[in-house]
């Protein structure tokens, strides 16, 4: 009786061993990054080419703020920002979420897409509309250590692009 539930007890450390050590290994190999362990790089390097023309590296393509635009209500203090994008892939997508910070007159800022959803189609420039509230009025002055987050979606493949400081 003993030797059967030792020899059961045994048999279920054999199978966890059998499950839990090849990802043990896989971690290993990889220096316990678990970015490098799920994910192959390699395979990124195509998209990431085709994603850095949001930031107007590609030719036609980018995001672009129109200064000259910006609304700023004194009463309720929200300030809104026209924003044109255009796009560097030869494909359509859907753009379901930006999002903009940074400082102006020393006041920290948060701007939200105001859309709900915007569809992107190559060789077409797409209008969105980014608002926030601020303390002072921001229409004569430049938003300094500008980070966000461009989030794309096409058939059901989220995409986020990260906006590092001073990006745009």
């Amino acid at each position: 009786m003993k030797r059967a539930r030792a020899l059961g007890i045994g048999l279920k450390l054999l199978g966890l061993a059998f499950s839990i050590g090849p990802l043990l290994i896989a971690f290993s190999i990889n220096g316990w990054d678990v970015q490098a362990t799920l994910f192959n790089t390699e395979e990124f390097q195509p998209l990431e080419g085709e994603t850095a023309g949001f930031f107007g590296e590609g030719e036609g393509a980018g995001v672009e703020i129109d200064q000259a635009g910006v609304e700023y209500d004194n009463i309720t203090k929200i300030v809104r920002v026209p924003v044109t994008i255009s796009l560097p892939m030869n494909f359509s997508i859907d753009l379901t979420e930006f999002t903009l910070s940074g400082i102006v007159d020393g006041q920290s800022i948060n701007l939200t897409m105001e859309e709900e959803k915007v569809k992107l189609v190559p060789g077409e420039n797409a209008l969105i509309h980014l608002i926030g509230t601020v303390g002072v009025d921001p229409t004569s002055k430049e938003i300094q250590s500008t980070t966000g987050t461009i989030t794309l979606e096409k058939s059901g493949v989220t995409i986020q692009l990260v906006i590092e400081e001073g990006g745009l």
